[in-house]
């Protein structure tokens, strides 16, 4: 896709503006997929795989993407002893409209409790 968008011809504005916001978004998910990559390729070292799954966090995805990403991060930060990001991450998520929805109400309610015992943690 990213290569073959150069060569697309368009014949109104309209058009060329959807290719762009395409284009754009195109790029965010390969910078996604690549951190995501990265991170699993780093399982030896796990700042650096908490790292990579923040990094994921302020791509520019699709909601719910971004609340995969959101619920991935929140879930390696606690596991690895990082409370203060991981109640980041689970407040960020339950901040997103999407989250209320029933389908995701299993997600909530773990950010909920992820929420709830990283406050009396309290530390990273």
């Amino acid at each position: 896709l990213l290569h073959t968008i150069p060569l697309v011809s368009v014949s109104s504005r309209s058009e060329e503006l959807k290719v762009k916001e395409v284009l754009g978004l195109a790029m965010e998910y390969a910078v996604a997929v690549k951190l995501e990559l990265a991170r699993r390729a780093s399982t030896a070292n796990p700042k650096r795989a908490l790292e990579l799954v923040a990094y994921t966090t302020h791509c520019n995805l699709k909601p719910a993407h971004l609340m995969l990403a959101l619920n991935l991060a929140m879930i390696v930060s606690y596991k690895g002893g990082n409370f203060i990001h991981a109640a980041g991450f689970a407040q960020r998520l339950l901040e997103m409209p999407e989250t209320m929805s029933a389908k995701n109400e299993k997600m909530a309610s773990r950010a909920r409790q992820v929420l709830q015992a990283c406050e009396k943690q309290g530390r990273n």
